[in-house]
């Protein structure tokens, strides 16, 4: 790993078909005050990933104690067994890299490294899946902690890399926070979002069937549910039509003089969203029996 930025925002490069913008998802300075961006955008993703998105702050405090590194990327896999490799194998990875992390630190920073140590590998409490562990380094100066943190929610990973000042007695417990902290932001990015509404399809007559399509989603949506709505003439002041939750509905000599509109629920598994379609035009009153 590199102890510099993050690489550089590739506008070639964004979410999946089907997916919200990953920067919503990733830590934010907001999360740390006083801290700033030092690096974001998406970049090149690997093979087995279907988009990465990374971001490095600058001036972060974790736990009270100042850090001089902390990024976080996000990965979007193809397959879920992809994700948990990452995870996996980080463990192994750290063991075989430690010295070659200690020697580009050495060398990005002119600190001269001791000896480098892996800690023991913890669950970090959240997704579906997660590790973090402690790389030490020692230098003159004191103990120099890096930490790596990575879960998995869904088919996506989040790897948070953080690291303090000599002596700072950062570890797991902080990964733990800030999985926590990721954690809330991706399960909020990732419930349904509309981006073309439902729409009404139908004659706007007494005894005739309305039918509403489910618009256009992202994050995949597992169900979906309707209620339909009569509506003041200008489409405004709506109530829920008791009973009126199927996908179609026949209009009925109550609604003439009001306009209908349907809400249409979407949910998956981190949560619902809604839409409502535009509002029809006025049912007008029914017409007179032939005489």
């Amino acid at each position: 790993m590199s102890f510099g930025a993050a690489a550089a925002a590739a506008p070639a490069y964004g979410p999946p078909a089907g997916w919200p913008d990953l920067a919503p998802m990733a830590l934010a300075k907001t999360d740390f005050p006083g801290s700033r961006v030092s690096s974001q955008g998406y970049v090149k993703p690997d093979s087995d990933s279907l988009a990465e998105y990374d971001r490095s702050l600058a001036g972060a405090r974790v736990g009270g104690k100042r850090t001089f590194l902390l990024e976080n990327d996000l990965d979007v896999f193809k397959r879920v067994d992809d994700a948990d490799l990452i995870i996996d194998a980080l463990p192994l990875g750290l063991k075989l890299e430690a010295a070659t992390i200690g020697k580009d630190f050495a060398k990005e920073t002119g600190v001269k490294v001791k000896y480098t140590k892996v800690g023991r590998p913890q669950s970090l409490g959240v997704g579906n899946n997660s590790v973090g562990i402690v790389l030490h380094l020692g230098t003159r100066a004191g103990e120099i902690r890096v930490i790596f943190a990575v879960f998995r929610v869904g088919s996506l990973d989040s790897l948070i890399v953080f690291a303090g000042l000599p002596g700072a007695q950062l570890g797991v417990s902080h990964a733990k926070q800030l999985a926590q902290m990721s954690v809330k932001h991706i399960r909020t990015a990732l419930v349904p979002q509309n981006t073309v509404v439902p729409a009404i399809s139908g004659t706007v007559l007494v005894g005739q069937t309305l039918a509403v399509q489910t618009g256009t989603w992202l994050n995949f949506p597992v169900t979906y549910t309707y209620q339909w709505e009569r509506c003041d003439a200008t489409g405004a002041n709506c109530a829920p039509i008791p009973g009126a939750t199927a996908q179609s509905y026949v209009i009925t000599p109550s609604d003439v003089g009001f306009t209908l509109a349907a809400v249409v629920g979407a949910t998956n598994v981190y949560g619902s969203g809604s839409a409502t379609s535009a509002p029809t035009i006025v049912v007008p009153p029914e017409s007179p029996p032939p005489s």
